[in-house]
């Protein structure tokens, strides 16, 4: 895996509709790291997720491969950054294959004559190379899920923003989704930032844990510290327990 400064923010703040919603952020992000974007409802988790996308624009120093996020056009940065939703919406009566084509837009002159090559490769790693030819609209959650994904690393990005992905998800496909997140990670230099609040289920596969409140960091750091009782209390104002299990990091559990 390749090491370096991937994303870097410092002293980033965030005002809409004149009120403040991010307020100096500073942290970074490398190469291949895997990190837990957390926090309670309302903490500019989902706001953070549309400013490294460029959606939003703030003060402050916002950095993606040592360029200003401000100088890049929107394809640029979609070639670089990759959002999976919590939930794919679109109502579309098209092919597997045919959403994946039309993923391809902002690597279109790059990929031309290699398409297919492409997005075979994306459903390969994904796993669902036997759902190309299945409608969007008869698959199951946790196929829609790995289609999404398949859908963003088809354009090779260097960033994963992946917003609650498991959360229509049930256990079985929720430990899938994740082992094939995990794989990612292990043999490619994606970076990866997931929003979740199933903190046991990110505390087993993420290194690293960022955490929000109130549009400020809060904690940033690695599991084993922040899966602390009172750092849970204090972040998200409420008593958790305890859960020892052998082998395993120390659970925290809603008490």
């Amino acid at each position: 895996m390749v090491s370096g400064k991937l994303l870097e923010l410092s002293d980033y703040c965030l005002d809409l509709n004149g009120k403040s919603l991010l307020k100096g952020l500073s942290f970074n992000i490398d190469q291949s790291e895997v990190v837990a974007l957390v926090g309670p409802n309302g903490s500019g988790k989902s706001t953070l997720l549309r400013a490294i996308t460029g959606i939003l624009s703030g003060s402050g120093r916002l950095f993606l491969d040592n360029r200003s996020l401000d100088s890049y056009r929107p394809r640029e940065v979609a070639q670089k950054v990759a959002y999976v939703p919590q939930e794919f919406k679109g109502n579309f009566p098209i092919s597997v294959m045919e959403f994946m084509r039309t993923s391809l837009y902002p690597i279109a002159v790059e990929c031309r004559g290699r398409e297919e090559q492409v997005i075979e490769q994306a459903l390969m790693v994904t796993d669902v190379c036997n759902l190309a030819n299945r409608s969007l609209l008869s698959l199951s959650g946790g196929e829609r899920q790995r289609v999404l994904l398949a859908s963003a690393l088809s354009t090779n990005p260097r960033l994963m923003l992946l917003d609650e992905p498991t959360t229509f998800l049930d256990p079985k496909h929720k430990r899938e989704f994740y082992c094939y997140l995990r794989k990612l990670a292990e043999e490619s230099s994606i970076a990866f930032i997931i929003v979740s609040h199933d903190l046991n289920e990110v505390a087993s596969f993420c290194g690293r844990f960022l955490a929000l409140s109130k549009g400020s960091i809060f904690f940033d750091g690695k599991p084993s510290d922040f899966m602390q009782q009172k750092v849970l209390r204090d972040l998200f104002q409420t008593d958790f327990a305890l859960r020892e299990e052998e082998h395993q990091p120390s659970y925290i559990l809603p008490g």
